[in-house]
């Protein structure tokens, strides 16, 4: 069995495989937050990697095991995406994105 998502949830699957009476083998991309480090010389396009690190989140309803969580530049780690912004960067596409901020994504946010 394949899975990705929480570490939760991948555990309950690998008791589920481990206890059957032939145990499967159960394979799991658990908890990553993948980050991604923004460097100096991208700065200028700030705006367009936000949009497509939008996009990364967005494609197949952010169950992409290679989805990036958060990102990072010299001056400390930051969400892309808030004050709002990752609806536009991802033109309502799902509706669970265009909740995030509502949820309290935007507390993630730091100096810039």
């Amino acid at each position: 069995m394949g899975f990705t998502g929480s570490l939760g949830g991948g555990r309950a699957l690998f008791d589920l495989c481990a206890a059957r009476p032939e145990p499967i083998p159960f394979f799991g991309e658990l908890g990553s937050i993948n980050p991604m480090f923004v460097l100096p010389a991208a700065a200028a396009r700030g705006a367009q990697i936000g949009t497509g690190w939008a996009g990364s989140l967005t494609m197949g309803a952010g169950q992409f095991c290679t989805n990036p969580g958060i990102g990072a530049n010299r001056r400390g780690w930051r969400c892309l995406c808030g004050g709002g912004e990752i609806g536009a960067g991802t033109g309502g596409s799902a509706g669970h994105v265009d909740r995030w901020d509502r949820a309290g994504l935007s507390r993630w946010s730091g100096p810039v």
